[in-house]
């Protein structure tokens, strides 16, 4: 295969067929950067594709050699390239003060899809629908399986709070399972559950969440509105700190 601006044209160029993280950084350091390697090498093997030699320590190098302005990190990897890039975040103070506004896609995640489970080069639906959210005048949307249950947004996890437990549709409802979603069940007892729309009245409290946004209230989802904010504040706070401390 022939170099095309650097990039071999294999078949994560022709077919999607390649998978890629995308790592917070705070302070020199990757948030949750175990977790992302080790959801990258397990969607490598789905995919028979090699893991990149010295990962975790190429890893550690592009951190290290971030410009201070820059604080996201992505890798993606197909068969035969594997590509660094750094950027600033999009997300803006005021959004975690306003809470995203939410939208139902009409779009269905196929549940069955082993893409579905990892994070693939394969992001049509994603951009698309994400395009079109923001057209409409909102921030995300959201994705139900065939069975009609809730799965995740275009980027994000789902979470809602009642009586301050945690719940997440459950991961064989079709979705990526994302690294602050692992945090949130691991540290703070999140229950996986199978959700439709009509059960988001019983909740208080809804937010979102990704490994560059964190956690990120929900004001509205179509008609529901979420008011509360006070379990999602304590649990944004308790995440910020945890970055900020990682080794």
């Amino acid at each position: 295969m022939k170099p095309f601006n650097n990039l071999i044209l294999d078949d994560g160029y022709r077919f999607g067929l390649g998978a890629f993280e995308t790592i917070s950084v705070k302070n020199g350091r990757g948030i949750l950067l175990p977790y992302h390697l080790e959801r990258l090498k397990n969607a490598l093997e789905t995919l028979e594709i090699p893991v990149p030699i010295s990962l975790e320590a190429k890893a550690a190098d592009h951190i290290c050699r971030m410009q201070i302005a820059e604080d996201v990190l992505r890798v993606t990897v197909s068969l035969d390239n594997t590509v660094w890039e750094t950027r600033q975040s999009a997300y803006a103070k005021e959004q975690y003060v306003q809470g995203f506004h939410l939208m139902l896609s009409a779009v269905r995640r196929n549940e069955t899809s082993p893409l579905t489970r990892i994070k693939s080069l394969n992001q049509g639906d994603n951009i698309l629908q994400r395009r079109l959210a923001a057209q409409r005048g909102f921030d995300e949307a959201i994705f139900l399986n065939s069975r009609g249950e809730l799965t995740e947004g275009t980027a994000t996890n789902l979470f809602f709070v009642l009586d301050r437990r945690l719940y997440t549709p459950a991961t064989d409802c079709g979705l990526l399972a994302g690294t602050v979603r692992r945090w949130l069940i691991e540290k703070h007892g999140a229950q996986e559950i199978r959700l439709l729309p009509r059960d988001l009245p019983s909740f208080q409290e809804m937010f979102i969440t990704n490994a560059v946004l964190g956690i990120m209230p929900v004001r509205r989802f179509g008609a529901d509105v979420f008011s509360g904010r006070l379990i999602t504040n304590e649990l944004l706070d308790q995440y910020r700190k945890m970055a900020r401390e990682q080794p």
